[in-house]
């Protein structure tokens, strides 16, 4: 009886220890476990590079040159994409002012409120926004410090993996080397895996929208596309934040059949996805249940925000592989995992 409290007590202190360490760490762990998920998933690669001949410190170099390239690219397509739309702006400002007056008139048909008096009630909600433009101001540049933080993290942990691997077997018995090895690696497998799979998944996402919205003769519509399938990173909620401000550009920029047809396509997307690509592409690669999975992400995002939704599942994936080393620890991975999960 004393021991079955004892073991209550302990996941008591865990499951409230953890969070509280996690949300006054945030400004370090949440970029330091950023950096852990991309490690995972370059090691296979810079494994693939030390055996065709290159050496450690190159091949640290060229898995840190494919992040940059990834991001250098994203950033010249969106910037490109941007530079095209900028020159649509004055068109597409006059819209949203026509769009503003007949919401304006619609809000005063049903609540009597003046055009005036609301916008008074916007300016209020804009003051009180300004007065956090320096708090604002301190984010980003946080955000900017911890993108480059984030990369001196990643050459780190690929330079001294080996290490890393080598102190965590240290700290087993004997007997329990060889099964520390295979969930290290599984632990490993299991982020790199989801996170290859969302890669290849959001780059044909945004293929099937930018077809769909040419064939519709959506204006931008490949920004809109890329738009779209770069908030799918963020599971469940972020189809519905890219999928919502795509149509909301694509009605400023176009006609108002625009939001249908923006609308129509994701929604066709979005079941060639689920049925298709994602079971393909992906697949219950992190091996929770669904519980476990939306758990993670609504968890993890309130403690470290868009960026813990990002990486939520692979690293509750990867926590799950850990807890299944100890016997004590076992039933709750298992009661994690989904059981067609291998």
């Amino acid at each position: 009886m004393k021991q079955n409290i004892a073991t209550f007590s302990n996941w008591i202190i865990v499951l409230v220890g953890i969070p509280a360490l996690m949300y006054l760490g945030r400004p370090f762990l949440v970029t330091f476990f950023i950096a852990i998920i991309l490690a995972m998933v370059l090691s296979p690669v810079m494994d693939w590079l030390i055996k065709k001949g290159l050496g450690r410190g190159w091949a640290v170099l060229v898995c840190t040159l494919i992040v940059v390239l990834f991001f250098a690219i994203l950033a010249g397509l969106l910037t490109y994409q941007i530079s095209l739309v900028a020159k649509d702006l004055p068109r597409m400002e006059q819209k949203a002012n026509d769009l503003l007056n007949q919401a304006q008139s619609f809000i005063q048909d049903k609540t009597g409120m003046a055009p005036e008096k609301q916008m008074d009630e916007v300016k209020q909600q804009v003051a009180k926004l300004g007065s956090l433009g320096m708090s604002f101001f301190g984010s980003f540049t946080n955000t900017v410090t911890n993108f480059f933080l984030m990369f001196v993290y990643l050459v780190l942990l690929l330079s001294h993996r080996h290490k890393i691997q080598k102190f965590l077997i240290s700290c087993v018995e004997p007997s329990d080397k060889q099964q520390a090895y295979k969930l290290i690696f599984k632990a490993r497998d299991t982020a790199s895996m989801y996170i290859w799979g969302m890669l290849k998944d959001v780059t044909a996402m945004a293929i099937v929208y930018a077809i769909g919205f040419m064939i519709g003769g959506i204006k931008h519509g490949i920004f809109l596309a890329i738009i779209a399938a770069v908030f799918s990173f963020l599971p469940y909620i972020g189809n519905i934040i890219g999928g919502g401000t795509a149509a909301v550009l694509a009605m400023i920029s176009g006609e108002p059949s625009a939001f249908l047809i923006v609308v129509g396509v994701m929604t066709v997307a979005q079941i060639i996805e689920n049925y298709t690509l994602s079971p393909f592409l992906v697949g219950n690669a992190v091996g929770l249940n669904p519980f476990f999975s939306i758990v993670s992400i609504i968890v993890i995002s309130m403690i470290w925000g868009i960026g813990g939704a990002i990486i939520a599942l692979p690293l509750t994936g990867v926590i799950r592989v850990a807890l299944l080393f100890s016997p004590h620890t076992k039933p709750m991975a298992e009661f994690m995992g989904d059981d067609d999960a291998s």
